[in-house]
């Protein structure tokens, strides 16, 4: 069994952004739940904070701790933009849950949430 976790992140707390966080919050609590091949790890949140860095964001230093600690083997976010707007931290925290992680693999989930269709991309291969 999978063990799966999942990160959302809005920018800002206008209430269509908090609107959008709670959308992702439910969508993967209850996709990652309907799956029979996983494990459901949590959520990992940041809300109202740029994505240009992982400084300030408290739900994404969890989750990498986390990830070192090796609490979950799959994590799924909505856009990799979600995950990290800065390249150069993308790649970095990427290989770094790699070496960590021996089973870890960044998926992006892009969902339109009302019709519940969604597009899984794991190690260059697209499933529907």
């Amino acid at each position: 069994m999978k063990r799966v976790a999942a990160y959302c992140r809005v920018s800002t707390e206008a209430d269509d952004q908090l609107n959008s966080l709670e959308n992702q919050k439910q969508y993967f609590e209850r996709y990652i739940s309907q799956n029979l091949d996983w494990e459901f790890c949590g959520l990992y949140v940041d809300e109202g904070i740029s994505g240009t860095s992982v400084e300030k964001r408290a739900g994404f230093q969890k989750m990498v701790a986390d990830a070192e600690n090796k609490k979950f083997d799959l994590l799924l976010t909505k856009e990799i933009s979600r995950f990290a707007r800065n390249t150069l931290d993308s790649i970095y925290y990427t290989r770094k849950l790699k070496r960590v992680c021996s089973r870890f693999s960044l998926s992006e989930v892009a969902a339109t949430y009302s019709l519940h269709t969604f597009l899984i991309i794991r190690e260059g291969v697209a499933s529907h």
